[in-house]
């Protein structure tokens, strides 16, 4: 707790920082903080996320937490082979205007209600060889 009180976490999300560490230990019972690999954390943190329980800043103050865990308490090797940037960005939440997010439509579909002409119009002006590429299939 004392690690959590000196870093940048908040003071009302400290005793969840460490709930969150405590989860982490129970589920892999590590002999040492240098015993979990990094394929290890990429299980826990894909086990975790595909329950579906937290949300996407739960989610990142888990990966916190965990940082603060294996890099800075323990200073063990995951913690530097670990990408802590990914997970943290992994947990965020896609809205629903997001342009990643699949249609609801089959791409066949979507294929047939576009207006006319090549899906990469301004491409295919370019570079006459992206017309055939881009034209829709039928």
């Amino acid at each position: 707790m004392a690690l959590v009180e000196r870093t940048r976490a908040p003071e009302k999300a400290r005793p969840h920082y460490v709930r969150f560490v405590e989860a982490f230990l129970r589920e892999l019972h590590p002999e040492s903080f240098s015993a979990p690999s990094g394929e290890d954390i990429t299980e826990y943190f894909q086990r975790l996320s595909s329950k579906n329980k937290l949300s996407d800043w739960q989610f990142r103050q888990v990966v916190d937490a965990l940082q603060l865990l294996l890099v800075d308490l323990a200073q063990a090797p995951v913690g530097k082979q670990a990408d802590w940037d990914y997970w943290k960005e992994a947990g965020k939440t896609l809205g629903i205007h997001d342009p990643t997010l699949a249609n609801e439509q089959a791409p066949g579909e979507r294929m047939a209600t576009r207006s006319a002409g090549p899906i990469f119009r301004c491409s295919t002006e370019a570079f006459a060889i992206w017309a055939s590429l881009a034209a829709p299939l039928v």
